[in-house]
């Protein structure tokens, strides 16, 4: 299975390691790598060295929101920002409206 985790997938894990099961064993439940479950207790485990889930859940959360944006993520904000610009200087300028409300568009 791709892509991040689920909150129930973080649950399945909490509650497999609690029961003492190894990170292989764990991955093979999950259907995802032992390495992503490596990764997973690694990055989202507590100080105390536990894994909790909601913590786990919160983390992650945190840190995607915090992840910059891809370059076709920005791109794609970057044109929607100049083509609201573009509209609004189109429909500003009156003798443009006057254009458009003579067109065959207009009521």
């Amino acid at each position: 299975m791709a892509g991040h985790l689920t909150r129930d997938e973080r649950d399945r894990i909490a509650h497999c390691r609690a029961q003492g099961c190894t990170q292989s064993e764990i991955a093979a439940a999950l259907g995802h790598s032992r390495a992503s479950i490596s990764r997973e207790l690694r990055r989202n485990g507590g100080p105390d060295g536990e894994y909790h889930a909601c913590l786990a859940q919160s983390h992650a959360e945190r840190r995607r929101r915090e992840r910059p944006l891809t370059p076709d993520a920005e791109r794609s904000v970057a044109g929607r920002f100049a083509f609201t610009a573009f509209l609004a200087r189109v429909y500003a300028d009156s003798s443009t409206s006057q254009k458009v409300s003579g067109s065959r568009f207009a009521k």
